[in-house]
């Protein structure tokens, strides 16, 4: 009995859906020849918003749960809608175009208006610290993807700057053993300024879209979001921060001493029984604790993590 009513009332909820996509479309319908309005639909968002509809589309049918096949199938429709507007298909001027021609064209002027939102929100002081920290993420994967390299060029051309990737190239390879450690080292000195919570969310956002931008998230880019989460948990209004996660890193030998000592700044040295140990700034998840523990674990060096 209760699952019936469930059931019909799940069937209900689907005209809810019907009325706020048809409002939705209603207002773009009307504007769907202004090209400042299909100039602010984003067309790459709607592309990747089809796929995980499209799965829950199949996935609801094959679970035979009819609700949910109809309420994607809808979306999925309002979706195409949405894409068709954003490409212009109906502005004035773009008819002799092919589809194709009108998806491309409108993929490479939102490539070009990438990072428009990270050049007004980040304070001058902060720029070139956000210009380490993103091209530390683009190469933690230990590869440098074009889409990433351009979005950056861009983004730092409107800070008026310019990158050096052969000095961002070698800087990675310095310090290859632990790339994390070696971004959280630049977050860090970055997060010693107490930027405010709404800071962090659009540098979370600018950092989303600089990994979703070859529209795909791999293992090393979900543990940096991963990090940006419980660091947006764990800051108040006032910057002040709580991270509960060090790892302790004991060399083996003489030369893995050295590397230790020169190649990471933020490591602090003190002696114990049989040699030295290197202890990192406090990292605010026990995920990204391991990754950088693993690392450095995967090149000889006996490690181990701490609560704070």
């Amino acid at each position: 009995m209760f699952n019936s009513v469930v059931d019909a009332m799940a069937y209900g909820a689907l005209l809810f859906s019907v009325v706020e996509i048809y409002l939705m479309l209603n207002k773009l319908w009307s504007r769907k020849h202004i090209r400042e309005v299909a100039d602010s639909i984003s067309v790459s968002s709607r592309i990747i918003g089809l796929i995980p509809l499209s799965i829950f589309a199949l996935n609801y049918a094959l679970e035979n749960q009819w609700q949910g096949v109809l309420e994607s199938i809808m979306w999925l429709i309002a979706g195409v809608i949405q894409l068709l507007i954003g490409i212009g298909i109906w502005v004035a001027g773009n008819r002799r175009f092919g589809l194709g021609s009108l998806i491309k064209r409108s993929l490479k002027k939102e490539r070009e208006e990438m990072g428009y939102l990270a050049k007004e929100i980040f304070s001058q002081q902060s720029q070139h610290k956000i210009i380490d920290i993103l091209t530390g993420i683009a190469m933690i994967d230990n590869k440098l993807e074009e889409s990433e390299k351009q979005y950056l060029d861009h983004l730092a051309k409107q800070w008026n700057t310019q990158i050096i990737w052969g000095g961002v190239k070698a800087r990675h390879n310095k310090a290859a053993i632990s790339p994390f450690f070696n971004l959280w080292e630049d977050l860090n000195e970055y997060l010693a300024g107490r930027p405010g919570k709404k800071e962090l969310k659009r540098l979370k956002a600018t950092v989303h879209e600089l990994i979703e931008i070859d529209g795909r998230a791999g293992t090393e880019e979900e543990i940096v979001l991963h990090e940006f989460d419980f660091i947006l948990e764990r800051v108040d209004d006032s910057g002040k921060l709580n991270s509960p996660y060090c790892v302790t890193i004991i060399p083996q030998t003489i030369e893995q001493d050295h590397y230790l000592a020169t190649n990471f700044d933020s490591l602090s040295r003190s002696e114990m029984e049989g040699g030295m140990a290197y202890t990192t700034e406090p990292f605010f998840s026990q995920k990204y604790a391991d990754q950088v523990k693993e690392q450095f674990q995967n090149s000889g060096y006996f490690t181990t993590i701490m609560s704070v």
